[in-house]
């Protein structure tokens, strides 16, 4: 089954750019020079936004039913940014704090991996 998500973005002058549904929108800003002000994420951080905000809410899904006593996640995504244009994002990667007491590392990486392979056709 598969449901059809919709943004739409309105060019809102210079490198400023709203995007979002009927009930949620946000402002991205590209500054066109370093230490310029910005408004916004840029849409490129936008992008590394939304896959830690996937990424947390998969993981500590998967977590609780693995019956993991985590009381907290955190995602940090980095992206290698290359400076011509168009600029795009030539790698991703992300680092996962789980906090909990009594989480079984093993049994979690294992799971993790299992999933992640399944997924990949490995």
């Amino acid at each position: 089954m598969t449901t059809e998500l919709s943004v739409h973005a309105i060019h809102q002058g210079g490198m400023r750019v709203l995007a979002g549904t009927t009930d949620h929108k946000v402002l991205m800003d590209y500054p066109l020079q370093p230490g310029m002000a910005s408004e916004g994420l840029t849409p490129l951080q936008m992008l590394l936004a939304s896959l830690a905000a996937c990424a947390t809410n998969s993981v500590v899904l998967l977590l609780k039913k693995m019956n993991q006593p985590v009381s907290g996640l955190e995602v940090e995504a980095h992206g290698l940014r290359r400076h011509e244009h168009p600029t795009v994002l030539t790698g991703i990667s992300l680092e996962l704090l789980v906090k909990g007491t009594g989480i079984d590392q093993s049994h979690m990486l294992s799971s993790c991996q299992k999933k992640s392979s399944a997924r990949s056709g490995t």
